[in-house]
């Protein structure tokens, strides 16, 4: 999770990052990683204009789904919600 940088000023935010970093630098993230492209989102389409077909987004997103059928040892990519025409 990343903080947002607007609730705060630029000091508050500096020091804040300095503390994640410091963490960040800490921990042996190599021997925990797992080669996997990982993602859970929505699917959906714009009610008004219903442009779910064309948006670029959304294909995106399809195409990585259909990627965790073939290649489920690499990718695990679902939707959360799928509601591709509104």
């Amino acid at each position: 999770m990343i903080p947002n940088p607007y609730f705060g000023d630029l000091d508050e935010w500096r020091n804040e990052t300095a503390t994640l970093m410091a963490v960040a630098d800490a921990k042996d993230w190599h021997s925990e990683r797992v080669d996997k492209v990982f993602w859970r989102g929505k699917i959906r389409g714009d009610s008004k204009e219903n442009k779910c077909a064309t948006n670029a987004g959304n294909y995106a997103r399809i195409s990585a789904a259909a990627l965790s059928l073939q290649a489920p040892e690499r990718f695990d990519v679902k939707s959360s919600s799928c509601r591709p025409r509104l």
